[in-house]
């Protein structure tokens, strides 16, 4: 699946960027794939918490922003200027990316 100028590889939990495969951890792996699974809508801070922790019981947003911040520095995106992921204020985060090959990878 093409992310942008990234690809995606769903299987291995990959993305590569500038030619080079990144490993995910699977944090990171879930937050970006319900991003990217839910492309061009928000999803909350909350929701991406239950994702990625879901043997956990999160008290505050900290992960998820964590989280974001990693995936914003591997995929070369600003969060003042994003072409990824956006954050809309007090509610979450939302892939405003061009994706292409989706159906292929699901």
């Amino acid at each position: 699946m093409i992310l942008g100028s990234h690809l995606i590889d769903f299987k291995s939990k990959k993305v590569q960027v500038l030619g080079q495969w990144i490993k995910l951890d699977d944090h990171l792996f879930r937050i970006l794939e319900r991003l990217v699974l839910s492309a061009g809508t928000t999803v909350t801070k909350q929701k991406l918490a239950e994702i990625a922790w879901p043997s956990q019981q999160l008290t505050n947003n900290s992960e998820v922003h964590k989280a974001i911040n990693k995936l914003r520095k591997i995929l070369l995106d600003e969060a003042s200027s994003p072409i990824y992921i956006e954050t809309i204020d007090r509610t979450g985060y939302r892939m405003i990316a061009n994706i292409r090959g989706l159906r292929d990878q699901c």
